[in-house]
């Protein structure tokens, strides 16, 4: 989505409106549902590189290599950001305790798994947050995980998960349980996150922009200085944060492991 200002203001609710059954010529249930107004500040990530003069006009395809690999820069970024970013002079990332996102509970599920692997413990992940009343769209680990996640074995030496098989929708992507996988470096290596992604709001100020000047001596030594940024926010409202999961696979595969 899309932002104008340096903050963005939303509301959010602390207490929920509950409807209740009414019998005939019974007064019905008043909804008592509380706000609060939050607001987040707008952050700049930007990304800059130094040529020369004579470079661009000698080699054409240099000013194009140049703004991909700038925009690549920014938008790998984001993306580190989306993950970890602390609020600090950046925003906030789905794994940083600032976030506020909850951790793995096993419930019913503790010590009653035998054998439990990745794949039982991304299902129980799923069955808490429907047990919140949201659905997790996504999954995001490491891709050492995911290759553990697909090359586990049971005792007879078949494969667990089915990565050979193509998917049902025919578009390639993996799959668990409907949630679809996806692969970063930038999220630790034993780390996850299942969510519903819709809940995650991400807002731009200004979208990644191109633009080119002279900086301090760059006119003396026939220089140009190239610049990407962009200016964003992302959040998640405190009552939809059930709808997330972070934790570690180690140690709550182990929670459930009868």
């Amino acid at each position: 989505g899309a932002t104008t200002g340096k903050f963005v203001t939303y509301v959010q609710q602390t207490a929920d409106s509950r409807a209740g059954w009414t019998l005939e010529s019974k007064p019905k249930t008043e909804g008592e549902p509380t706000w609060e107004e939050i607001s987040e500040e707008v952050k700049k990530i930007a990304c800059y590189v130094k040529v020369s003069k004579e470079m661009i006009e000698d080699l054409s395809f240099i000013r194009a290599e140049i703004n991909n690999d700038l925009m690549l820069a920014v938008k790998d970024g984001v993306e580190q950001a989306l993950l970890t970013g602390n609020g600090v002079g950046e925003i906030k990332g789905l794994l940083d305790a600032t976030m506020g996102l909850p951790a793995f509970g096993a419930g019913p599920f503790a010590l009653s798994v035998p054998g439990a692997n990745i794949s039982d413990l991304l299902r129980i992940v799923m069955a808490q947050i429907e047990a919140a009343n949201f659905t997790p769209t996504h999954i995001i680990m490491n891709p050492q995980d995911i290759a553990l996640l697909q090359i586990t074995k049971g005792t007879d030496l078949t494969y667990t998960y089915p990565m050979y098989l193509p998917t049902q929708d025919g578009s390639g992507e993996m799959r668990i349980a409907g949630m679809r996988v996806i692969s970063s470096t930038y999220i630790a290596q034993d780390k996850y996150v299942v969510g519903d992604l819709s809940k995650l709001n991400v807002r731009f100020r200004d979208n990644i922009a191109m633009s080119v000047g002279l900086d301090q001596d760059d006119f003396t030594k026939n220089m140009i200085t190239i610049l990407a940024e962009a200016r964003l926010v992302s959040y998640i409202k405190n009552n939809q944060k059930p709808a997330f999961v972070v934790g570690t696979l180690t140690t709550d595969i182990l929670a459930i492991t009868a």
